[in-house]
């Protein structure tokens, strides 16, 4: 105290410490990030608030749910999702992860998964006059490109959504692009033409195969400027409608002519759906597919049975396919970044929970295969997580939508949005997400086992009850005395599977396995890292390699981390301190290069 004698407040204080260098990494006090192991149904109401208020493991993903095969169900069946804020998520810092907890591609991921086509919508200029995005996931088309790249590395087709605005389209808005909107309906035509036409032709040449367009998003109550309530039983209004439409299959068909050319309306009702397929085919409109919205918590006439029958109208009246261009179902009634969702409260129909969003899309499916001309259906925004879950980061959330569009509007949305659907009793609605608990994914990034469902549509898929881990050796230094060799030349950073056929922990699969998705733990761990070879044996590849110069040398690998035994089992035990049974855990090694033939060569 006596250093501080005198110290008025303002003053910087000091304190004399000694210093002490203990061995040993520090245990990481990052709770965002820490798995738990434990489902949202064996958590306290106290636990779960706290979880989606601070950002920590809500427990979703440990949640089980069981997918039955569908019949009709093909490898062809549309299981699409559209994922079109996903570069707005990625450019925030946003983290997907696969199913054993690594950092993943959020298209590798859904791919895995069984999902095989991608839905992506695209706006002409969603930036204001000084090149802030409008927000709602900056979905222009630099960026919805960059996912198309990832589709095709994948093999999996697009749907370009066509929205003709520069922000959301849905029926009480059709709000003409900045650029088009002192043109003429003729020059309209011309400017629907040219920048569809522009637009194929840059998704055609990323190699991606575009199987389906979408001209207008929700046309229910008209398009591109042209909207009302009766706005299609007007002749002149149906027929520049129809001279829109027309420009822009045009330009698909030119540019692509194997690409389906959808319409797509909302609040699927069969006698609307009929009358307008009725005006659209006598104004000659050029289409493949009739496209529908499909939420069951808006409106009764969402119901596989009622799907069902505007299918078969669509085909026994106007021989069109049919596809459910959007839906979803809730995983959870909490919000998870401190912007009020679309639905907060229990809508009936399904189970709130992973298990019914599988089930909300098991019985859509089911309606949608009963008839022959059903594609199949694309799930709405199943990535759109917070950029940092918690609803306490409100704020945060809110000004990252500005930075990078990753909120469902902003600010800079301004002058060109309606303010009747930025503002809600004077107050702003803008900010994060409204959708985090509609997603397929956990507020960190993680898979919920719901995803599981478009493989499970295939062949069933059942959650585990039990998992079994594996153990993957980093290379972190090699020992091979200058050695070439002719192949399985290893370098620093190379990742091995030690349940490969040439490599054996020594670890067996009783001590490696356990309640699924639940925490390891510390004591289980300790008995992994007794067993293990690499401490006190070396783990030995069972594989001889062969030197330049026709010598034969095996590699031999060590644990790494620390000098005595202990000090080796206790970093092990460190490293993988929050895995769950199921997921890889990870063993830091050297690998030494060894003169002679694998052992099993020997024998």
């Amino acid at each position: 105290m006596s250093i501080n004698t005198g110290k008025k407040y303002g003053d910087q204080l000091l304190i004399q410490l000694t210093a002490t260098l203990v061995w040993g990494k520090p245990v990481s006090s990052d709770s965002t990030t820490t798995a738990t192991g434990v489902p949202t149904s064996s958590m306290t109401a106290d636990q779960i608030a706290a979880a989606y208020k601070n950002g920590t493991d809500t427990g979703l993903r440990y949640e089980g749910v069981t997918v039955k095969p569908i019949a009709g169900m093909t490898d062809d069946t549309i299981r699409g999702v559209d994922i079109s804020s996903y570069i707005a998520l990625q450019n925030a810092g946003v983290q997907f992860y696969d199913y054993n907890g690594k950092p993943t591609d959020l298209v590798q991921v859904l791919h895995e998964a069984g999902v095989n086509y991608l839905r992506l919508r695209l706006w002409v200029d969603p930036l204001n006059a000084e090149n802030q995005t409008y927000s709602g996931g900056a979905s222009d088309e630099y960026n919805e490109l960059q996912i198309a790249k990832e589709a095709a590395k994948y093999g999996m087709k697009v749907l370009l959504d066509f929205q003709y605005s520069d922000f959301w389209t849905d029926p009480a808005t059709q709000i003409v692009p900045k650029a088009w909107k002192n043109e003429k309906s003729s020059e309209l035509e011309k400017s629907v033409y040219l920048y569809t036409s522009k637009v194929m032709q840059d998704f055609k040449n990323t190699g991606v195969q575009i199987g389906m367009a979408q001209i207008g998003n929700e046309i229910t109550k008209g398009f591109l400027g042209i909207n009302g309530a009766n706005v299609w039983n007007n002749q002149e209004n149906a027929k520049q409608i129809s001279n829109y439409l027309n420009s822009a299959s045009s330009a698909i068909k030119r540019i692509s002519p194997s690409t389906l050319v959808a319409i797509h309306f909302e609040s699927p009702s069969l006698t609307n759906y009929s009358n307008l397929m009725n005006i659209l085919k006598n104004n000659n409109v050029m289409y493949d597919v009739l496209g529908s919205s499909y939420y069951p918590f808006w409106g009764s006439e969402n119901n596989p049975e009622n799907i069902a029958n505007i299918e078969k109208m669509a085909l026994d009246k106007y021989n069109k396919k049919f596809v459910i261009l959007e839906t979803a179902w809730l995983n959870s009634l909490n919000d998870a970044d401190g912007t009020a969702n679309n639905i907060g409260s229990n809508p009936g129909h399904y189970d709130v929970s992973p298990q019914g969003q599988v089930d909300e899309l098991t019985s859509l499916y089911k309606g949608i295969l009963s008839q022959p001309n059903g594609l199949g259906a694309f799930y709405w925004e199943p990535e759109w997580i917070p950029v940092k879950a918690g609803w306490s980061n409100w704020q945060y959330n809110k000004e990252i939508s500005a930075l990078y569009g990753t909120g469902w509007s902003s600010a800079n949305s301004k002058g060109y949005y309606p303010d009747s659907k930025l503002y809600y009793q004077g107050n702003p609605t803008w900010g994060g997400t409204s959708w985090d608990n509609m997603t397929l994914f956990d507020d960190l990034g993680y898979p919920l086992q719901s995803l599981n469902v478009y493989k499970g549509m295939l062949s069933g898929y059942q959650t585990p009850t039990t998992s079994t881990s594996n153990i993957n050796l980093q290379i972190d230094s090699i020992y091979d005395n200058g050695v070439k060799l002719k192949n399985g030349t290893l370098k620093v950073g190379d990742v091995l599977a030690t349940n490969d056929t040439n490599l054996s922990s020594g670890v067996s699969d009783s001590a490696l396995t356990g309640k699924w998705e639940s925490k390891i733990g510390t004591t289980q761990l300790n008995k992994i890292a007794a067993q293990f070879n690499g401490n006190s044996t070396a783990i030995i590849d069972s594989q001889t390699y062969y030197s330049t110069d026709g010598q034969a040398y095996h590699y031999e690998f060590w644990l790494s981390e620390g000098q005595s035994s202990e000090q080796k089992e206790w970093n092990f035990v460190n490293d993988n301190q929050n895995a769950l049974y199921g997921s890889t855990l990870t063993a830091h090694v050297s690998a030494s290069l060894v003169w002679g033939p694998a052992k099993q060569e020997l024998s």
